[in-house]
């Protein structure tokens, strides 16, 4: 567990994305906006400005700027809905946290790694930190089971920095998904706007044919 070390941006840094996910997320919303009949999918109100203060504050200047990018959007989703589709975790989808909730799981996530630094070997899938948890992750999504998509701002060599990574909160094991936020947000909305999913009621999205 990394908590305490100063940063290390050991990872090659990509090119500013914040056109091409300002993009994709417009396309989400106006793929929810058509449904018929009419889809909501929970996104919250613009985060405040005393709230993304709390939580620059809180992780430092580790908060990454496609984060900043979607909460000045939207101060994530309501709880329970689950509006994100990826085909990296199919059929899980995926709710954005907002400020507040970002900044609480990072004060527990970190007293959680605290205990069990010493006790629980963490495998690791790609270039990421055999860690339980690391001071450079931040929590972006969640999926109602405890499990989250985290942008890691400080991979080891071989990583890029502001890449996507699970964090599985009953398996010690830790992997990559996708080089940045970008990436997924494009991924997710071409395959609404494709009709590779469809919403189930009590279900939410589901992949049109079912899982491979």
């Amino acid at each position: 567990m990394r908590l305490d070390d100063p940063p290390r941006p050991n990872g090659a840094r990509r090119p500013d994305n914040t056109a091409r996910l300002i993009d994709a997320w417009q396309r989400i919303e106006q793929w929810y906006d058509a449904t018929d009949p009419p889809l909501d999918p929970g996104f919250r109100p613009p985060v405040s400005v005393a709230g993304l203060s709390m939580l620059v504050q809180q992780v430092g200047g580790l908060l990454p700027e496609s984060v900043e990018t979607l909460l000045r959007r939207h101060d994530g989703g309501v709880d329970g809905r689950y509006p994100l589709p990826m085909r990296a975790t199919e059929p899980t989808c995926w709710r954005m946290l907002s400020a507040a909730e970002i900044g609480a799981e990072v004060q527990r996530l970190s007293e959680v790694a605290r205990s069990l630094l010493s006790v629980v070997p963490v495998r690791a899938e790609g270039p990421v930190a055999a860690v339980w948890w690391d001071y450079a992750w931040i929590p972006l999504c969640e999926c109602g089971t405890g499990d989250l998509v985290c942008i890691d701002q400080a991979p080891p060599p071989g990583g890029t920095v502001g890449q996507l990574l699970l964090y599985a909160h009953d398996a010690p094991e830790r992997r990559t998904l996708y080089p940045g936020l970008a990436d997924w947000i494009e991924e997710a909305a071409g395959d609404l706007m494709a009709g590779r999913y469809r919403h189930e009621r009590g279900v939410g999205l589901w992949p049109v044919g079912g899982l491979s």
